[in-house]
């Protein structure tokens, strides 16, 4: 339980404190921020399709402590 306060703490402060750095950039820098951050997930995203293509017979999904 403290782990899932402290980290939604920590998303909080840096949600509040990146919001107002996104608000002086022009909207051509923050078009540009955007579609580099979709392209870095799109990357990630392809890599992690591959793995589950090739090991969809292997996956195991482990416990989640609770």
């Amino acid at each position: 339980m403290n782990r899932v306060l402290a980290s939604t703490a920590i998303g909080v402060l840096t949600y509040m404190l990146v919001t107002p750095a996104f608000a002086d950039l022009k909207p051509e820098d923050q078009i540009e921020f955007r579609q580099a951050g979709y392209s870095f997930m799109a990357w990630n995203m392809i890599k992690i399709k591959a793995i589950c293509k090739v090991n969809s017979t292997k996956i195991r999904l482990p416990m989640l402590p609770m």
